[in-house]
């Protein structure tokens, strides 16, 4: 940062260095205490993993001029780095996360937002209590959106798809990872994250053709769910504007693996974040694990 502010001394760039915790979600704690900061009517959140194109805050920030419009979000692709656990964690987000969030999008009005992206007015954040409102939570990029669409404004999917870049270390943090999302979605969704297993399809038929064998059913079950998972997969990539990959080949191993961390995240509320480990209540709230 001290070289981006000396690289471009004509922008109105500010470094905010404060470790003082608000609450128990620390990554809201830091944006808390940048707030304090700005100094202009709209506020724009990305995550530091986000990867944009020259148009991205002109894009998001124009449905804002609307007064009805409360808030704005993008949804976003994944693109890995080297490594089959960065590999298979960017599928988790291309081949899970974005077609179920397209569809949640198209069957109706969007009232939460994604943490890749937020874009607020000033105006429309203070009147709900500023980031303060959200600092307990887990999913405080849902919650803030949450907030607004409950005041009577609209929260506003972007066009603009952002792409994220997914470094996992190794399959232990790549599962930490994924069990983190998972409790974070069932802790604001929890029926719809239950009935989500019916999108299985394909370990559901390996578990079918491990349990009745060969039969004409299972195979033809195995085969319909091949087709359509290399559908999605080609239709999502379209639309994200992702590059395709050659991880076709992985998509048993990364649905089998999703099942998994579907199981296991109703084994528990506990999350391990910022190497701390802390327990979510049935409201969504983090609360620090006892030792």
């Amino acid at each position: 940062m001290h070289r981006l502010i000396e690289e471009f001394p004509g922008l109105d760039v500010v470094l905010v260095c404060d470790g003082h915790a608000l609450g128990t979600n620390p990554k809201l704690s830091n944006v808390v205490n940048i707030y304090k900061s700005a100094r202009h009517d709209v506020i724009v959140l990305a995550d530091s993993d986000v990867r944009v194109g020259p148009e991205y805050l002109r894009t998001v920030v124009a449905p804002l001029a609307d007064p009805g419009t409360g808030l704005v979000t993008c949804l976003y692709g994944a693109v890995p780095m080297p490594g089959l656990p960065s590999t298979l964690g960017a599928m988790y987000i291309n081949d899970w996360f974005f077609p179920s969030a397209l569809v949640a999008a198209g069957l109706q009005p969007l009232a939460y937002a994604f943490g890749a992206t937020i874009a607020c007015r000033r105006d429309v954040l203070d009147a709900l209590g500023g980031f303060e409102s959200v600092v307990d939570y887990l999913a405080d990029d849902y919650m803030l959106g949450r907030a607004v669409a409950e005041s009577g404004r609209r929260v506003e999917l972007s066009p603009l798809v952002v792409q994220t870049i997914v470094d996992e270390h190794d399959f232990r943090t790549l599962v930490g990872h994924e069990l983190r999302w998972a409790r974070t979605i069932r802790s604001v969704r929890p029926v719809g994250y239950l009935m989500s297993f019916v999108t299985f399809g394909l370990p559901l038929s390996l578990l079918a053709l491990a349990c009745a064998g060969a039969t004409p059913a299972a195979v033809a079950a195995l085969a319909a769910n091949l087709v359509a998972r290399l559908a999605g997969w080609h239709v999502t990539r379209r639309t994200a504007g992702i590059p395709r990959l050659p991880d076709a080949w992985l998509l048993p191993l990364r649905d089998v693996l999703s099942a998994a961390i579907w199981i296991l995240s109703f084994c528990g509320r506990t999350v391990r974040w910022y190497g701390q480990s802390f327990t979510i209540d049935h409201q969504g709230r983090l609360r620090r694990a006892t030792p």
